[in-house]
Parts: C-alpha cells; sequence; structure tokens
C-alpha cells in the first residue's frame, strides 16, 4: 500500500466516523489518541528494551495502535517485519492473512482479511480463496484464534481446514509462519495440546512481566490463560509450516 492510498484511506474513514457518530465521538477518541501518542513517544524514548528469539536480539515494538505495550503485538511486530524485510527484495509473492502489519508500516503486499473495512485489502473468507497463482510466504498473525471461533455460527473446526488451505496456497519450498495468542480460543488451543495441528517448526513465548517475553518450552505455555497474571495474552505460539 502506497503512503498517497494511506493516508487516503484515513482521510475518508476519518469522516465515515464523523457521520455515523458524531463530533463528540471524535473529540474522545483525539483525546485518546494522544495520550496513547504520549505514551508511545515515552516508551519508545526512555524504555527501550529488548527479547532474544533464536540467539538473536529484537527490540520491543511500541505503536499507539492497538496500543502494542499492552499486549503481543510488541512481541510479533518485530519478529514478523523483519520476516518481511528480509524478503521484500526477493522479488518473492506474499499474502498476509489478517491485516495486522499495514497498520504499522507501509506495505505493498497482498492481504485478506474476511471483515476488514480497507479497500486495499480482499475480503474473502480464507477457505473459500481461489487465486490464480500461489506464494513464497504467507503471513497470519494473531488471526487463527478467530477463525470459525469469533463467528457465527461457530465452526472451530474451521481452524483445520484454513490451516490445510494456506499450506495448499503456497508454491514448492514456501512457508506459513503463524502466531498464536495461547488462552484465546480453548479449541485452538486443545488442537496444539494433543498433536492434531503440528507446525514444522515451533516457537514459544512466556509473558514475564507487563512488557516482557521470554522463549520457553512448549511445557512452559501449553497451559497458559488470557488475561492472567498480565492482561491480555500471557503466552504466544509461533509456528512454520513449509512445503
Amino acid at each position: 500500500m502506497s503512503e498517497t492510498i494511506y493516508f487516503q484511506t484515513k482521510i475518508q474513514r476519518f469522516f465515515i466516523i464523523l457521520r455515523q457518530k458524531g463530533l463528540a465521538h471524535i473529540i474522545v477518541f483525539c483525546s485518546n489518541y494522544m495520550f496513547s501518542f504520549i505514551i508511545e513517544k515515552y516508551l519508545r524514548l526512555f524504555k527501550k528494551s529488548y527479547f532474544l528469539f533464536k540467539d538473536e536480539r529484537y527490540q520491543y515494538f511500541f505503536h499507539r495502535y492497538n496500543p502494542t505495550w499492552l499486549n503481543e503485538r510488541c512481541l510479533e511486530i518485530p519478529i514478523f517485519h523483519k520476516l518481511l524485510s528480509e524478503r521484500i527484495h526477493l522479488n518473492e509473492t506474499i499474502l498476509e492473512v489478517g491485516n495486522v502489519l499495514s497498520n504499522y508500516f507501509t506495505v505493498n503486499h497482498e492481504i485478506i482479511d474476511k471483515y476488514d473495512k480497507h479497500d486495499f485489502v480482499n475480503k474473502s473468507d480464507i477457505i473459500e480463496f481461489s487465486p490464480n497463482k500461489k506464494y513464497d510466504i504467507i503471513f497470519c498473525i494473531s488471526t487463527l484464534e478467530h477463525i470459525g471461533w469469533d463467528e457465527e455460527p461457530k465452526q472451530p473446526e474451521k481452524i483445520l481446514i484454513a490451516l490445510s488451505k494456506l499450506k495448499a496456497l503456497l508454491k514448492d519450498n514456501g512457508s506459513v509462519f503463524i502466531s498464536i495468542p495461547m488462552g484465546e480460543n480453548p479449541v485452538l488451543d486443545e488442537y496444539l495440546k494433543t498433536g492434531k495441528i503440528l507446525f514444522d517448526q515451533q516457537y514459544n513465548f512466556l509473558r514475564i512481566g507487563k512488557r516482557k517475553w521470554m522463549e520457553v518450552t512448549w511445557d512452559k505455555i501449553k497451559n497458559a490463560k488470557s488475561n492472567t497474571p498480565f492482561r491480555f495474552a500471557n503466552a504466544m505460539v509461533l509456528g512454520i509450516i513449509k512445503k
């Protein structure tokens, strides 16, 4: 997505909200935005911190959109952004399932998200998605747990269909990278515990502070709960599927 399209979309969204919800809503929104802006700048300037992944140091990502200092985004975004940065110049086809990265960076890859409102996003359901090409890389950032679970009627088994579809969308030697916050979808958690979902590679992270995570073994997070002891996700899985 280009810078021009990004800002045009934001402006259009502003006027839609103004018409629908009125000026009072805009004032409250702007106040909250400024508060988040101040927190973001403070954390970025004075509270820089790092985590280790595969023995490499990453800086936590603090951003006011979906305030990342409160949830797993501070961990996910640095990892996925680095993966994207490493691939972007290789002329590879990239698909993102669930519109996440464009909220933080200018991106040019294809995005599919059934419920997203942006014009540049394909609104197809992933299990019905039938492009005329295959992909080298597919990203799915804290999205799998919503598929079939946060829909009506609930279809918990839809997760398994979606995973099969993601693998089918890969080129030979392609990879799917998936992050999953534990405790958000009990059916998905059970699939992971029982081995009904198996990744070719799996990395596990435990939240050990409000803004601090550590790579650990599966046993340390397999029974993790959301909002306990910290708000939002307290454990995350990064799974990789290869073809």
